[in-house]
């Protein structure tokens, strides 16, 4: 948790922690279905990505832990530790985000760390560019149902994804992505 919270430049308080908390609990109950179109076949794969996760228990545990810490560089994660802080990913998911690897930089998750809207946007923008093998088009249709955004507002949601690119071309300036005027379409 340190290494994170340090990533993301967060204050480390006890309110980080129990957000950071919150969070990891909707996490623990995300259920992913990818499916792979392969040149052999359809696979479909079943997953929960993180299938534990091992957390200070309550506050007092939290506050004794970051006491600690102020007097080491780093939290004690030893196996001969009574107990250990940290998540265990689902064999399946670490095997498909080893096999198809994406990057999305530090510098933009960053960036879009408290904006979803943003981060999704830009987790799918970059996947596409890498993946494809030639110049392709996304219908509005095909990006509305990928963001599944709950903002019906399309003409606002443009705006958003021209943000996104925007920022993504601070770090890419060769980023090809756009959205063009008039369709909508990617």
């Amino acid at each position: 948790m340190p290494d994170f919270f340090e990533a993301f430049q967060l204050a480390r308080s006890g309110v980080q922690y129990q957000r950071f908390e919150q969070r990891l609990q909707r996490l623990l109950s995300l259920s992913l279905s990818v499916i792979l179109r392969t040149p052999t076949g359809v696979v479909r794969l079943n997953m929960r990505p993180i299938q534990r996760a091992y957390t200070p228990r309550d506050g007092c545990e939290a506050r004794r832990l970051l006491a600690s810490e102020n007097r080491s560089k780093q939290l004690s994660l030893l196996p001969s530790d009574l107990r250990r802080y940290g998540i265990v990913l689902d064999p399946a998911f670490h095997e498909y985000l080893r096999d198809n690897p994406v990057l999305l930089p530090l510098t933009l998750m960053r960036r879009f760390h408290a904006r979803p809207l943003f981060w999704d946007a830009a987790s799918y923008l970059l996947y596409r560019c890498w993946s494809a093998k030639t110049q392709s088009r996304i219908t509005w249709s095909q990006v509305r149902r990928q963001l599944a955004s709950v903002d019906q507002h399309d003409r606002r949601l443009v705006k958003s994804l021209n943000r996104v690119t925007e920022e993504i071309r601070k770090d890419y300036p060769d980023f090809p992505a756009h959205v063009e005027a008039g369709t909508h379409d990617l």
